[in-house]
């Protein structure tokens, strides 16, 4: 703690757990008087325990690491636990690419304690200005820190969750940045188009994986992600696909068509447990998994159907589960939805 004179008054400076300078008045005008209020309202104290407070998150660090754990360390656990709790492959590779951009815009985080960040840190990166993201992908990589100090904090790494009070500042961005991005569903003449130019052409690459794929997305409004890893035992009850999403492990249940069905007993047989191995390997490889759904825009494009992607599929097949009559509720449970809000934005 330190006096300065501010004004006509002296002011108690001081750090607090997280490393934050604070100033509060004593309204004092003589500096002795200053002091003794200062050691009266227990400030030195406070200054003392928080800064035990840091010391003791050092030597968790170096019980758990057996060095000084740095931001760039524990990330590396959060990484671990993140695979450990069954968290599929592209979140932990999504969540790497925001903590890589981070160290990125402030070469000083990687080599601090956990307990060291402040909001300050975050809502430096969340609401940059020298990029041109969006809410929603700000949004995103915001939860993903919120996530990583929860872990820190759970392990008492850290002091609470430094992210927890920061969020997107709109002010700060343009009205592109702020519009969140239109999905349009597929159509049943834009699915009839692609699935025509599949049988057409025998040269397509992995043409029996999008045959079947695209209409298993079209019928059943399944993730490529879900597609890519269906196992046989999804299909053991006639008539109906039950699936364990790759997302948050939601188990659906969709019925299913007779000419889908039999769609499905014409694929090759070439795992005992997968319908496609090949591309269940791709799917499960972060570095790889975006090919997929790169071969779907170009062949959507060939067939003359611009603009969209596997992921429009999941929409037409909600578009078309309302036009049915179906509800939120009865929607978003084939679709593996928490949430109507979410449904809700797939419905057009």
């Amino acid at each position: 703690m330190r006096l300065k004179k501010i004004g006509k008054y002296f002011h108690a400076e001081y750090k607090t757990a997280v490393g934050e300078t604070r100033t509060t008045t004593t309204r004092a005008t003589e500096k002795g008087e200053a002091l003794r209020i200062a050691k009266e309202a227990g400030i030195p104290q406070l200054e003392h325990a928080a800064k035990a407070g840091r010391l003791t998150q050092q030597v968790i660090g170096q019980i758990t690491t057996g060095k000084k754990l740095t931001l760039a360390k524990a990330i590396v656990e959060f990484a671990e636990y993140q695979r450990a709790i069954g968290r599929s492959s592209r979140t932990v590779e999504n969540n790497r690419w925001v903590f890589t951009n981070w160290f990125a815009f402030d070469e000083s985080i990687p080599s601090l304690p956990p307990s060291a960040i402040t909001y300050k840190h975050i809502n430096k990166f969340i609401n940059r200005t020298d990029i041109d993201a969006g809410a929603v992908s700000r949004k995103v990589m915001l939860f993903a820190l919120r996530c990583l100090f929860d872990f820190f904090a759970a392990n008492g790494w850290s002091a609470g969750n430094p992210a927890a009070p920061v969020s997107v500042n709109y002010n700060l961005l343009t009205h592109e940045q702020k519009e969140t991005k239109t999905i349009l569903p597929f159509t049943e003449s834009e699915y009839k188009r692609v699935a025509y130019h599949l049988d057409q052409h025998d040269k397509v690459r992995n043409r029996i994986f999008w045959q079947v794929g695209g209409h298993l997305a079209w019928e059943t409004g399944l993730r490529i992600s879900d597609v890519a890893q269906l196992e046989w035992d999804c299909f053991g009850i006639i008539g109906k696909i039950i699936v364990h999403t790759d997302k948050r492990n939601k188990r659906v249940a969709v019925p299913i068509s007779a000419a889908l069905n039999t769609l499905v007993t014409e694929i090759p047989v070439t795992s005992d447990t997968y319908l496609f191995p090949e591309q269940r390997a791709v799917m499960l490889d972060p570095q790889k998994r975006a090919k997929l759904s790169v071969q779907f825009i170009r062949i959507c494009a060939a067939a003359g159907v611009k603009d969209k992607s596997y992921h429009n599929l999941r929409h037409g097949f909600a578009t078309r589960m309302d036009k049915e009559g179906k509800t939120l509720e009865d929607i978003g449970e084939l679709l593996g939805h928490s949430s109507t809000k979410t449904t809700r934005g797939y419905v057009h």
